[in-house]
């Protein structure tokens, strides 16, 4: 089997367990088990989901080194085995039990040596600098899981892992894919200073959670600056160049995502401001915590997914591109200090649009891009 196949195949499963984590975690929103919610979506869904598609993101850039096929055992390794944690916790959820987060690191450790390897192996350039970054948010997040969280209440405690796994990779992924979409660098000195500061901002996090929530926060506004979306009237103008089609429209759909993404940056710092800055904590922590995965989080999930996801399942795409869920996922955050009812439902329509994007028609399957 060739390397990039068989580290698909691997990611494939990985999304599928994710999907059936990520329903039983809405499930228990639903039903109001938020313990059982959180812990899932924190510690299983995301870090499953993010491996899944840095495994294959990763494998791309390492191919054409001559130990690509041990690289791609490895990586095909670390996603399976942070899936099957994953399915642990999510089986030992359903009766109320917590699996040790340790437990969890382990398998992020064991994925984060995967994703180095990979990185050694990448050509010099963004590429190389994303794939490491997506290594250093794995093993951000087996450190983080290591050390007791002796001043860290249950929530707070996993929102940490959020930023460690999530939110790093976000930031990893993007700084090669927005600029070099439209022919572009990101800024360096700030993706270096971005990862010295997000690392900085979760040891704070681990032994004082109000300044460290503050400075991850404070890294969020300078995400939009180092992948230099203010160059947007450029990229803009080089869309309404494009003939209509496809392509125009998920290119566009790309850009207007990203500038979504920028408001809830700004968001999530004023909900921080807000709760841990205030003398009388004007927003819950809850306001703060779902500004980050409901939107910010999510909203990198909707611009990437619908374009990498059919890849890794090597499924057709119907690229029918739409703002719809970047418009319904802004109402569930919105919503979501006023009515959890609202933002559950909205939150879903939105997931539902991004679905509708992708959903599979007859046609050839995707074939797996060169980065």
């Amino acid at each position: 089997m060739q390397p990039v196949k068989m580290v698909h195949r691997s990611s494939a499963f990985g999304v599928y367990v994710s999907l059936v984590l990520l329903v039983e975690a809405l499930w228990a929103a639903a039903t109001s088990r938020y313990p059982g919610h959180a812990y899932l979506m924190a510690s299983v869904v995301l870090p499953v989901f993010v491996a899944s598609i840095a495994a294959s993101y990763a494998v791309s850039g390492a191919r054409r080194h001559p130990r690509a096929g041990r690289i791609s055992l490895l990586l095909s390794f670390g996603v399976l085995v942070v899936a099957l944690a994953g399915l642990v916790a999510g089986v030992l959820v359903v009766s109320s039990n917590f699996f040790e987060l340790w437990g969890l690191g382990i398998a992020y450790l064991v994925f984060s040596l995967a994703l180095w390897a990979a990185a050694a192996a990448t050509p010099p350039g963004t590429v190389r600098l994303s794939v490491a970054g997506l290594a250093y948010a794995f093993s951000l997040a087996a450190v983080y899981t290591f050390i007791p969280a002796s001043n860290r209440g249950f929530f707070e405690d996993l929102f940490g892992l959020v930023h460690a796994v999530a939110v790093t990779s976000i930031y990893a992924v993007t700084i090669h894919s927005f600029p070099s979409t439209y022919g572009d660098k990101p800024r360096l000195l700030l993706v270096y200073v971005l990862y010295a500061l997000q690392g900085a901002g979760l040891a704070t996090y681990m032994a004082e959670p109000p300044i460290g929530a503050l400075v991850l926060s404070t890294v969020m506004l300078l995400y939009p600056l180092a992948i230099g979306l203010d160059r947007s009237p450029r990229y803009l103008a080089k869309i309404r160049s494009m003939p209509p089609g496809p392509a125009r429209s998920s290119h566009m759909y790309f850009l207007l995502g990203h500038w979504f993404a920028a408001a809830y940056s700004l968001m999530a710092f004023g909900t921080a401001l807000m709760y841990w800055g205030a003398p009388l904590q004007a927003l819950t922590l809850f306001t703060h915590i779902h500004t980050v995965t409901i939107g910010f989080v999510t909203q990198h999930i909707l611009i990437h997914a619908p374009m990498m996801v059919p890849i890794i399942l090597g499924i057709a795409t119907a690229r029918r591109y739409t703002a719809l869920g970047y418009i319904l996922l802004f109402i569930a955050t919105i919503a979501f200090p006023i009515s959890l009812t609202t933002a559950l439902i909205t939150y879903i329509l939105a997931l539902v649009a991004m679905t509708l994007i992708v959903w599979p028609r007859k046609g050839p399957k995707t074939i797996p891009p060169a980065i």
